[in-house]
């Protein structure tokens, strides 16, 4: 029985990689380099190499140029057309590993930041018909911005405290002056009038203090500060909305301008006109007879009254 040889303990030796018989090298690092130049030649030599790569990677781009355009407005043509011809274009030049689906949309940011710097339009509409405004937003709508409640954060807090406290930068340092104008001048007898009291019972609650936009442009036109035009015109109050029984009577006195003979009595039979007058002012004829009928019942009780 023949046995074989023990096996070594722990791990074998790794061959030697360097040939058999070569001498060695025997030098470092920074031997090799010692026959190369100084550290400022090689730093001038690498300077001049970047900018030979830099130089042809410029007219390479520069060749490229006309057939980049040409392809962006071929690719603009391209995802006008629907998907099934864009389809059908791509795999006829044989890219129908290429997507025709349209291009994915922009992603839309957090809803925290999606609209922080960016300002609103003034509505001068919603604005003009108000008989009076807060003071800090009358001072944003003289700088032409939409009011928002971050903001009078900001002008409640000072333009580095607000900073801090609200975020972004919404305003300038000119509303800040603006405002300090305005707070100054606000007294009872004037130049800038508050126009009624708070819910806290002050009268002079600089921020919240109701103004006329009309006397905010007056003021900062005197202290050289520009304001929208908007501002100076009289406010645009709506007038009081008509009531149910003037209604009623101006659809019949429209009966009898268009020459209709109206009948005495409510009950009556209405004249055959009175659908055109009613497709005049953009009604059915069922519902403009009924304020006739009423107006006419009214005035039917007025006589009566007055009879007796």
């Amino acid at each position: 029985m023949s046995s074989a040889p023990a096996r070594p303990r722990g791990r074998t030796p790794r061959p030697p990689t360097w040939p058999a018989g070569a001498p060695s090298l025997g030098v470092h690092r920074g031997d090799a380099m010692s026959d190369e130049q100084t550290p400022a030649d090689r730093l001038e030599r690498a300077l001049r190499d970047n900018e030979a790569r830099r130089k042809a990677a410029a007219e390479l781009a520069a060749k490229g140029a006309p057939e980049t355009e040409r392809m962006r407005a071929l690719q603009a043509q391209l995802d006008a057309l629907p998907q099934s011809e864009r389809r059908a274009i791509l795999n006829s030049i044989g890219m129908a590993h290429v997507s025709g689906a349209p291009r994915p949309l922009a992603p839309l940011r957090a809803s925290g930041y999606s609209d922080r710097f960016r300002l609103r339009p003034v509505r001068w509409s919603v604005w003009r018909a108000l008989p009076h405004v807060s003071l800090w937003e009358a001072v944003l709508l003289s700088m032409n911005i939409e009011p928002r409640e971050r903001m009078r954060s900001e002008l409640q807090h000072g333009p580095l405290r607000g900073a801090r406290r609200v975020g972004p930068r919404f305003l300038s340092d000119e509303a800040f002056e603006r405002l300090d104008l305005c707070r100054r001048t606000l007294s009872l007898n004037g130049p800038l009038h508050p126009q009624g009291m708070q819910p806290n019972g002050s009268l002079l609650d600089a921020m919240a203090c109701p103004v006329l936009l009309s006397e905010v442009a007056v003021l900062l036109e005197r202290a050289s500060f520009a304001s929208p035009n908007e501002m100076s015109l009289p406010a645009n109050v709506p007038e009081k909305p008509e009531s149910r029984e003037e209604r009623e009577d101006r659809r019949l006195k429209a009966c009898e301008d268009a020459g209709l003979t109206m009948p005495a009595a409510s009950v009556g039979r209405l004249p055959d006109g009175i659908g055109k007058v009613a497709a005049a002012a953009g009604l059915t004829r069922q519902a403009f007879s009924d304020d006739v009928r009423a107006a006419l019942k009214r005035r039917e009780e007025r006589r009566k009254a007055g009879s007796r």
